[in-house]
């Protein structure tokens, strides 16, 4: 009791002038009627300023939420596309089973990541433990290649960056039937390389680059990036310089993607690449 005594007696100066403030508020408020009708509107305008910002905070708090409810979405759309696809294909089939697709989509979030070395990996917080693999694709969640898993622990997974310079894969222009391998030449972390398109090849700046059906990882038709600029070299093809669609420094949430018929598909072909 005696410790409040003395806490009132520091502050009483500020607590007086704040009731004869509010006095003071409560009876010019009432005065008149003219009074009531102009602070009204200033009132509501306060109160919905408030209630404006208080909505806002919640809101923010709210984003991680939604936004873990939209990439269950986008993995359930993704492995029912797939699903039709396949459905599609074979109209007989009434059940497909999710080890029967081609391509099962799932989600995971990167914990690191370089852009600023000539070999420069991705790591991402799930691991053998969450059914994830060596040679698994590694695309942004709008759906932009980034990158694929080289090595696995039971919690974490390793992936080779799109930004490395021993990264490989294959690239095709728009809808055309042209295509050559993609690379990294480790000068921007914003371009990649398309080379090995015939000068006869019809290109122009702004196409959009895809995966091809010749990739084991991914599948084709993801997007890499669009023609920049291209040239001729000295062995009459292009050189395509292409604008990645991924921002690499900032890529965050991304989508792994495992093709159920790999193992199959290298295993027939290494039986005969070793001959």
């Amino acid at each position: 009791m005696y410790r409040f005594i003395l806490f009132v007696k520091k502050v009483y100066v500020l607590l007086l002038f704040i009731i004869l403030e509010v006095t003071a508020l409560h009876f010019y408020t009432n005065s008149s009627s003219y009074t009531k009708a102009n602070l009204l509107p200033l009132s509501n305008s306060v109160v919905a300023e408030f209630y404006g910002y208080s909505s806002s905070v919640v809101s923010y708090f709210n984003l991680k939420n939604e936004n873990d409810i939209l990439e269950a979405e986008i993995i359930n759309l993704k492995n029912q596309l797939e699903q039709n696809r396949v459905m599609i294909q074979n109209f007989d089939t009434i059940d497909v089973k999710i080890d029967s697709l081609e391509y099962v989509y799932a989600s995971a979030t990167i914990v690191n990541n370089t852009i600023a070395r000539q070999r420069n990996y991705i790591t991402i917080d799930k691991g053998t433990k969450d059914g994830i693999e060596v040679d698994m694709a590694i695309v942004s969640i709008e759906g932009f290649v980034v990158g694929y898993v080289i090595e696995c622990s039971e919690t974490f997974a390793l992936g080779i960056s799109i930004l490395n310079i021993d990264f490989k894969s294959s690239g095709r222009i728009g809808n055309s039937d042209w295509y050559g391998p993609i690379y990294w030449d480790g000068v921007s972390h914003e371009n990649i390389m398309l080379s090995d398109i015939p000068k006869y090849a019809e290109i122009n700046r702004g196409d959009t680059i895809y995966t091809t059906s010749f990739s084991s990882i991914y599948p084709p038709g993801v997007m890499i990036g669009s023609v920049e600029s291209f040239e001729i070299n000295e062995s009459m093809l292009y050189d395509v310089k292409v604008k990645l669609f991924a921002h690499m420094s900032a890529v965050n949430k991304v989508l792994i993607i495992k093709n159920n018929n790999l193992v199959e598909k290298k295993t027939l072909e290494e039986k005969y690449n070793n001959i």
